[in-house]
C-alpha cells in the first residue's frame, strides 16, 4: 500500500467527477416548467393586521410580566422600610406574602418563556419538514 500524494489526488477527483454518471441530472421537462410558473407568481404579503395583532399581544404579555415584577419589588421595599415598625407575626406574614408574590411572578414568566420555547421549537420543526 503507497501514500498517494495530494496531486495524485486531485487528479483522480477531477477524473471521478468528470464522469457521465457524476454528473448531476436535468431534472423533468415538467418539473422545470411548474418551476418556473410558480417564480412567476407575485410572493403572498402578510396582511399587516395580523403582524401588528401580534406584537400587541407580545408587548402586552411584556408590560404585564414588567408590572408584576415591579410590584413585587416595591413590596420587598416596601417590606425592608416598615419591617422595624412591624410585630414579628407580621414580618413572618408580610414576608411570606412578598415571597408568594416573587414566586408567582416568576413562575408565570417561566410558564410563558416554555411556551416561547415550545412554539419555536415547533415551527423550527415545521420549518425542516417543509
Amino acid at each position: 500500500m503507497s501514500i498517494s500524494t495530494i496531486a495524485e489526488t486531485a487528479m483522480h477527483a477531477v477524473t471521478d467527477a468528470a464522469k457521465p454518471e457524476a454528473l448531476p441530472q436535468m431534472p423533468a421537462p415538467e418539473s422545470v416548467s411548474r418551476f418556473e410558473e410558480l417564480m412567476q407568481q407575485p410572493l403572498a404579503a402578510p396582511g399587516n393586521d395580523t403582524a401588528q395583532h401580534a406584537g400587541n399581544h407580545l408587548v402586552d404579555a411584556i408590560r404585564k410580566q414588567a408590572g408584576q415584577m415591579e410590584a413585587a419589588l416595591e413590596q420587598v421595599t416596601t417590606l425592608s422600610a416598615n419591617a422595624a415598625s412591624l410585630s414579628p407575626t407580621q414580618q413572618i406574614a408580610a414576608a411570606a406574602q412578598v415571597s408568594l408574590n416573587l414566586s408567582l411572578a416568576q413562575f408565570d414568566f417561566q410558564t410563558k418563556m416554555a411556551v416561547v420555547s415550545a412554539s419555536k421549537s415547533s415551527a423550527e420543526t415545521l420549518m425542516k419538514n417543509q
